[in-house]
């Protein structure tokens, strides 16, 4: 028994005479024809921009894929550049519908992305949409060139302003580690205690906070 695949590509021929040579005999033709549609497809956007983000921060959007043909699209999009995930890269879009798309940027440094994220579509036209982005690494510094409390009587509580001032234009997500000083802690000005959110960490656009002695 032999079986004939037939793998249609776009623009392929639909009709093919398959030749048989037979050692003694005659030649015998097998006819092949087949009904090939052309999938179509779309992107609903054509640039997704992300402006200006900070660096280590993943950020998310969404576009579209849309079937625009009569049959289902397949769909495979190619390796994006660094820093840029698609979820999902391949996926199948049924007649009349869409698919969902998303796209995340993530870097670990201050960086440009401008590029054409590029989809296959099996037995169509390529898809396409272009993302830009502009990450920066945030610069945070401490006004206060130092802190000195002085002398604190045991159990008594002194607190010192502490300045942070974020020089960038993008927010800085701040971690906090004061583990193997127990005695302080970090608060802002309205008594928000720092350490107890998120392990520490907080979003700072240049606020004001305090750093408490305590006695135990």
């Amino acid at each position: 028994q032999i079986e004939v695949e037939l793998t249609p590509t776009l623009g392929s021929q639909s009709e093919h005479v398959l030749s048989a040579i037979v050692r003694g005999g005659p030649i015998k033709t097998l006819f092949c024809r087949a009904e090939i549609a052309e999938a179509k497809a779309t992107i609903t956007t054509k640039q997704i921009a992300f402006g200006t983000i900070a660096a280590g921060v993943a950020r998310e959007k969404q576009f579209f894929v849309k079937n625009l043909g009569q049959v289902e699209a397949v769909f495979a999009f190619e390796t994006p550049p660094a820093g840029v995930t698609i979820k999902p890269m391949r996926g199948c879009v049924r007649v009349g519908t869409s698919v969902e798309v998303t796209v995340e940027v993530i870097t670990t440094g201050s960086m440009n992305i401008e590029a054409n994220l590029v989809g296959a579509i099996r037995c169509g036209r390529p898809i396409k949409v272009a993302v830009k982005a502009e990450a920066i690494a945030p610069d945070v510094e401490v006004l206060e060139d130092e802190l000195d409390f002085g002398g604190v009587v045991v159990g008594a509580r002194s607190s010192l302003p502490l300045t942070l001032h974020n020089r960038s234009a993008v927010p800085a997500l701040m971690h906090v580690d004061l583990s193997d000083y127990p005695e302080f802690t970090l608060g802002t000005s309205d008594g928000d205690d720092l350490a107890s959110k998120a392990g520490g960490e907080e979003e700072n656009g240049g606020t004001r906070r305090e750093r408490k002695e305590r006695g135990e």
